[in-house]
């Protein structure tokens, strides 16, 4: 009989802990240090584990223990479904992603006014650390350079055509090489020119640096592109012997392949030439 009453009063504190730790309402339980357990009214001395109540259909008080010392917090679930959990830690708040601004670049125009009725057409760096540039008008037929604070060179006049200078490009030879009417000139920057005839007279068009130290140029109205050395040696090659003209070569700039690469403008097409003078654009 001791024995079963110890057992019916041991059931008896179980059940009512378990009844109140599921249909508590609201109080948080704590506890302190120890080696004792929570229960009902108070604690042993030493760490407990303490409970916190979910919300019920009851009412009722948390379970608390006494004692010092460090606490574990525990979260109860809702007995009846209808409360929520009261969680004994504290919210920890929910960190969003930095926004950062990113400013785009600054974008400056500035304009010079050319002193000359100049007219300008195509434009390039120089060797010499100018932008040299071509006076389309031809009164007169000149080139002009500019530093890059803003400062005008005098007029450097060319030979008179019906046309003034018509593409432009630095030299491997520290010189401004251009094409004009039927040639290719040749400036240094101090404004003195020499010009050379260009291959049968042809209209010559676009001029670049090639990657072997010569100048390449376009001759539109024979369909050929042409090559002259820094010493004035002219030759060129025709854009396709077996299929006619009309193909109007125009511009011409040098490709990361050290090929040059040129428009067609009759013929719709983009051209590439090797420095042998092999053409290819003749590709769907």
């Amino acid at each position: 009989m001791k024995g079963s009453a110890s057992s019916t009063a041991a059931l008896a504190i179980a059940l009512a802990a378990g009844l109140n730790a599921c249909s508590a309402g609201g109080g948080p339980a704590s506890a302190g240090t120890g080696a004792g357990t929570t229960a009902t009214g108070g604690s042993t001395t030493g760490s407990g584990v303490a409970a916190s109540g979910g919300a019920g259909p009851g009412s009722g008080a948390g379970i608390s223990g006494g004692g010092s010392g460090d606490t574990t917090v525990a979260s109860g679930s809702s007995a009846s479904g209808t409360g929520s959990a009261v969680s004994g830690s504290a919210d920890v708040p929910v960190k969003s992603a930095p926004v950062t601004a990113v400013k785009g670049p600054d974008v400056t125009f500035t304009e010079f006014k050319v002193p000359t009725n100049a007219s300008p057409g195509g434009i390039c760096a120089g060797p010499d650390g100018r932008i040299w540039f071509l006076h389309q008008d031809t009164g007169p037929s000149a080139n002009g350079a500019i530093t890059t604070t803003g400062t005008f060179s005098p007029v450097y006049k060319v030979s008179v055509t019906n046309i003034g200078p018509i593409a432009i490009t630095p030299g491997p030879d520290g010189n401004i090489w251009y094409t004009k009417q039927q040639g290719i000139g040749r400036m240094t920057p101090a404004g003195q020119f020499t010009e050379f005839g260009a291959p049968g007279g042809a209209q010559t068009a676009g001029i670049t640096k090639g990657p072997d130290g010569n100048l390449w140029f376009s001759e539109r109205d024979v369909d050929r592109i042409g090559k002259i050395t820094p010493s004035g040696q002219a030759t060129d090659f025709p854009i396709s012997p077996n299929a006619g003209t009309g193909r109007t070569p125009a511009d011409i700039t040098l490709g990361p392949d050290n090929n040059l690469w040129f428009t067609e403008t009759t013929a719709n097409k983009i051209g590439r030439i090797t420095m042998a003078g092999v053409v290819h654009h003749d590709r769907p």
